[in-house]
């Protein structure tokens, strides 16, 4: 009897670890939507975070334990994340500025109109400037 519960919670841990490898190693978008967590440790890491409030992406110093998904070493892997999958916004402005956003379904930069203010990150200038992002 007792190898058998022995089993049941070595498996039990095994397959507690895989998941939460797998929660921490996969970011999504809704980790973009978690607030920015500078962490418990007191080291001094330079990171980015997606600051919903603004629509972009922030720098931070992460403190190297104790933070969340909102937490990305470079500022690309931030846009990538949380500004790509953004849908285009034209703004509350009524100008006429064409550009370029990154369509996720698609997975091309596509032309929309922008207004000229408001709307979010998923907003270049260039077909090149989008592409490179």
């Amino acid at each position: 009897k007792r190898p058998d519960e022995m089993k049941s919670a070595i498996l039990s841990v095994a397959l507690l670890l895989l998941l939460n490898l797998d929660l921490m190693t996969s970011q999504g978008v809704s980790d973009c939507l978690l607030p920015k967590v500078t962490g418990l440790c007191r080291a001094r890491f330079p990171r980015f975070y997606f600051n919903e409030a603004k629509g972009r992406c922030e720098g931070f110093t992460f403190g190297g334990c104790g933070g969340n998904g909102n937490n990305f070493k470079t500022l690309k892997e931030c846009k990538q994340t949380c500004i790509c999958p953004l849908p285009p916004q034209t703004g509350h402005c009524r100008g006429y500025f064409p550009r370029y956003h990154f369509d996720e379904a698609s997975g091309q930069c596509e032309k929309f109109i922008y207004g000229g203010c408001g709307g979010n990150e998923n907003n270049f200038k260039t077909l090149k400037e989008c592409q490179q992002t």
